[in-house]
C-alpha cells in the first residue's frame, strides 16, 4: 500500500508499507513475516531520492541454524540514503538488530561497484563443525567489488576459540571471501594465544 505527492515547487514525495507473507518463496525452510514502511523524497527532477526504510521480522525464520539464532524471530532493519539518477545507492547508515547480534553499516552501491564498511557485534557460542568459538565476539568488515564479482572481508575479535585439543584465547580472524584464479574461495589468518603462546594459523 502507498500514496504519492507532486508539492507547488515539482517536488515528490511517497509513502508506503509493504508486507512479505511467502517467504518459503526465496527459501523454503522460511517462514514468519517481513514489513516494512517507506518514506521516499525528491526536492526536484534530476535530483536524487532520499529514501528511508524501516522494517521488522514477526516470527521470522530463515531456515539456517545460526541465522536464525542471531536474528531471532523479531528482527530489525533501518536504512537512510539516496538514489542517484543512474541507479546509485547511497546508505548514509544500516542498522540490523537481532537477538544476539547487531550491525551498523555505510557505503555506495551500484551496477558495477561496492563499496560497504560494516561493524558488527555477536553472542556465541558459535560452531561450525569441530569448531566452537565462545562468549562474545566484534569485529569489522567491507564489502567491495561489483554485484558479478563481490569480495567480503571480515575481521573478528573472540574471546575464546575451541579446536580439539587446541584451546585459543585473545583470538583475532582475518577472512576474505573472493572467487580466485586458483578456484580458492578465499583465505583466513588466525593469530591467538595459546598456553601463553602467541600461534598464527594462515
Amino acid at each position: 500500500d502507498g500514496s504519492g505527492a507532486r508539492g507547488l515547487l515539482g517536488g515528490l514525495t511517497f509513502k508506503g508499507d509493504v508486507t512479505l507473507t511467502n517467504l518459503a518463496a526465496i527459501r523454503p525452510d522460511a517462514k514468519g513475516r517481513l514489513t516494512a514502511k517507506l518514506d521516499a523524497s525528491q526536492a526536484r527532477g534530476g535530483q536524487p531520492w532520499r529514501i528511508a526504510l524501516d522494517g521488522r521480522g514477526v516470527d521470522f525464520a530463515s531456515g539456517l541454524a545460526e541465522a536464525d539464532r542471531l536474528l531471532g524471530p523479531k528482527p530489525s532493519l533501518a536504512l537512510r540514503g539516496a538514489l542517484a539518477p543512474g541507479g546509485v545507492v547511497s546508505l548514509a547508515s544500516a542498522k540490523l538488530d537481532g537477538a544476539a547480534a547487531s550491525a551498523t553499516g555505510a557505503g555506495t552501491i551500484s551496477s558495477d561497484k561496492l563499496a560497504l564498511n560494516i561493524d558488527w557485534t555477536a553472542q556465541g557460542p558459535f560452531r561450525a563443525g569441530a569448531l566452537e568459538i565462545a562468549g562474545a565476539a566484534k569485529g569489522t568488515g567491507a564489502i567491495t567489488g561489483s554485484m558479478a564479482e563481490p569480495a567480503l572481508k571480515l575481521a573478528a575479535d573472540f574471546e575464546s576459540i575451541d579446536l580439539p585439543r587446541l584451546p585459543l584465547r585473545q583470538a583475532h580472524l582475518d577472512l576474505t571471501f573472493r572467487r580466485g584464479a586458483n578456484g580458492s574461495d578465499g583465505d583466513a589468518r588466525l593469530t591467538a594465544i595459546y598456553l601463553a603462546v602467541p600461534v598464527a594459523i594462515a
